[in-house]
């Protein structure tokens, strides 16, 4: 049947798109870009295999979900959205999307312009844009629940259990993608304060008179940077104060 069929289709991705997506060495904006890209792939790919019109990604971001990767024809209503909810709140009976955050289990809507989880004022949007049927599951890391996916139609339809779980598969690609990125970040933040203190230690070894080393230059305009103030206090316990004009 069609399950089977997207199932099917989904191992032959994981062989071949998944692979291939975000596996470069890159660093820093080239890495977020490459995060992304990859998101969009998985997003596209699910809602694809399991015949959907759109698919959309929200994240965590504190206590609400904040907008992610919007794919194929949901760009518009995701916009539109935004403008007037622009975070999500997450808890149970919150609505679809939040109570799949707190619950971290999927939900399928055969209707979503007429569920009763969803706000008035996005039901009413959800007709506007002509979207029905809808699946949404949580993208799990370690058990913590760091957003969902949501793929939807533009008929009114029952995603079945087969499509649900090929779904879930593309979640736990989309937390990895998302996991990956931010451990990333962390290092290099890690290795970037770590390389800056060398340098600072090595300016304070080798200087006979630290502040002479940290002095803003006056005469030339320039105070010293607030990270070297900052490293300052924390290698040395001293402090730099404001460059005085005379």
């Amino acid at each position: 049947d069609g399950g089977q069929r997207a199932w099917r289709a989904g191992r032959r991705w994981w062989g071949t798109g998944a692979a291939g997506a975000g596996t470069g060495g890159s660093k820093g904006g080239a890495a977020a870009h490459d995060t992304e890209r990859r998101l969009e792939l998985i997003g596209k790919e699910a809602a694809r295999l399991v015949g959907g019109t759109a698919a959309w990604l929200r994240f965590l971001d504190g206590n609400a979900l904040v907008t992610g990767a919007t794919i194929m024809s949901g760009a518009a209503y995701i916009a539109e959205h935004s403008r007037i909810r622009p975070t999500v709140p997450v808890g149970e009976g919150a609505s679809t999307i939040g109570h799949v955050m707190a619950t971290k289990k999927p939900l399928v809507v055969e209707d979503m312009a007429e569920e009763l989880l969803v706000p008035l004022e996005v039901r009413e949007l959800l007709a506007k844009h002509n979207f029905h049927g809808a699946a949404s599951v949580p993208l799990l890391a370690d058990d913590r629940s760091i957003g969902v996916l949501t793929v939807s139609d533009r008929r009114v339809r029952r995603f079945t259990e087969d499509e649900v779980a090929l779904l879930t598969a593309f979640a736990d690609q989309a937390a990895l993608a998302l996991e990956k990125a931010r451990l990333l970040k962390e290092a290099e933040t890690e290795r970037e304060r770590a390389d800056s203190l060398y340098r600072v230690s090595n300016l304070l070894a080798a200087a006979h008179d630290t502040d002479e080393v940290f002095r803003p230059d006056c005469e030339r305009g320039r105070a010293a940077p607030r990270r070297i103030r900052l490293l300052y206090s924390v290698v040395a316990g001293g402090r730099i104060g404001p460059c005085r004009r005379h």
